[in-house]
């Protein structure tokens, strides 16, 4: 009984130190948003530049940025 108990306590110790890690700072978020903003308008400007692959690539990279961006801007 005793090492049932202790082995209870054991788990509910590690249970708790292993919750979910604290949600980020605001401002740290808002200089996420902002460089996936910026990545996004990057990744565009050189699409436009690019031709084949290259430009294919590079556009994928914009709508991922983008969809992060809007992400990250839900979130806030």
């Amino acid at each position: 009984m005793l090492f049932g108990a202790a082995a209870l306590t054991l788990l509910g110790v590690t249970a708790a130190g292993c919750g979910s890690p604290p949600p980020p700072e605001v401002d740290e978020l808002l200089a996420q948003l902002n460089r996936a903003r910026a990545d996004s308008q990057l990744a565009t400007d050189a699409a436009g530049q690019a031709k084949g692959a290259v430009g294919q690539a590079l556009t994928a990279v914009a709508a991922e940025r983008a969809a992060h961006a809007e992400a990250l801007s839900d979130e806030l």
